[in-house]
């Protein structure tokens, strides 16, 4: 119960960061689903204000994941999640050297509007993968776009 009383406030608190279509989030529920299936199953969870917290997954499904925090144990369905929600859970899945993984939650990070907290992680993929640079220079231009467009002038 204290869980879910967390999420809902962690949901309601802060600005909201959803651009003005809803973002797709299927590759990246895909990936978590993956993820979870090869082993790996400690993740983020995060806020709308950027605040994090460690999880753990006990189930991920087409249907929805569950989700452990300070010994509560919830199950969540993917639409109760908000995009920025399954960002933090997939950024906190990346291995290094995953290309294809890092890119599809940088590509979920920008529609959420939260791509400069992905940047840090693809400037560290281009040097564990040369070969990836191309790839990453053109999704961490948009995101340096995205940065540039909301400072204040």
């Amino acid at each position: 119960m204290l869980l879910r009383i967390f999420l809902i406030w962690a949901a309601c608190s802060g600005p909201l960061l959803l651009s003005a279509a809803e973002p797709d989030t299927s590759a990246v529920r895909a990936y978590i689903i993956e993820a979870f299936k090869a082993g790996r199953n400690k993740t983020l969870l995060g806020t709308a204000s950027g605040s994090t917290f460690d999880i753990q997954l006990a189930a991920a499904s087409d249907k929805g994941l569950t989700i452990i925090r300070q010994g509560g144990k919830m199950d969540l369905k993917w639409d109760q999640l908000k995009p920025f929600e399954l960002y933090y859970l997939g950024r906190g899945l990346l291995e290094p050297g995953d290309v294809e993984s890092h890119l599809q939650v940088a590509r979920l990070a920008l529609q959420a509007n939260l791509g400069e907290h992905m940047d840090r992680a693809l400037e560290q993929l281009e040097l564990e993968v040369p070969a990836s640079i191309g790839r990453v220079e053109r999704i961490r231009s948009e995101i340096q776009d995205q940065i540039e467009m909301g400072k204040p002038k």
